[in-house]
């Protein structure tokens, strides 16, 4: 692949990945119950009320925001990776019966090799990226 062609690949895969965190993010919004029930089930925080969730949630839009326009990419980059991380550690357990319903799981290590790549790649993703860093 020539040289000017990575930029342009790298911004897709960091859209594609926004599209995927987004989701996430507005469900804290539209269904503040179930990632309350998320968290109780994978990440053993209880009790968390809505305004939590709401908390949460415009913490996880404001980083996913900033990865989407390639804003402070060395942070940016790096806390989206780290939900991504976060998010497969803390499910592993579905990936224990890989042939069951679980099987759809898997899909997150997609996204996480995409973080992963995006991460170190950071300084030659600059197909519409800010320059803030």
């Amino acid at each position: 692949m020539p040289v000017h062609r990575l930029p342009f690949s790298l911004f897709l895969l960091r859209l594609s990945i926004f599209v995927v965190m987004f989701i996430s993010v507005v469900n804290k919004f539209i269904n503040p119950g179930d990632t309350a029930a998320v968290w109780a089930r994978y990440y053993m925080v209880n009790n968390l009320n809505e305004l939590m969730v709401y908390v949460i949630g415009l913490v996880q839009g404001f980083f996913v925001l900033a990865f989407l326009l390639g804003v402070k990419k060395g942070v940016s980059y790096f806390v989206v990776l780290f939900m991504q991380v976060a998010f497969v550690a803390a499910t592993y357990t579905q990936y224990l019966h890989p042939w069951s319903v679980n099987g759809r799981w898997f899909d997150a290590w997609v996204v996480l090799m995409a973080c992963l790549a995006l991460y170190i790649l950071r300084d030659s993703d600059t197909f519409a990226s800010t320059n803030i860093r």
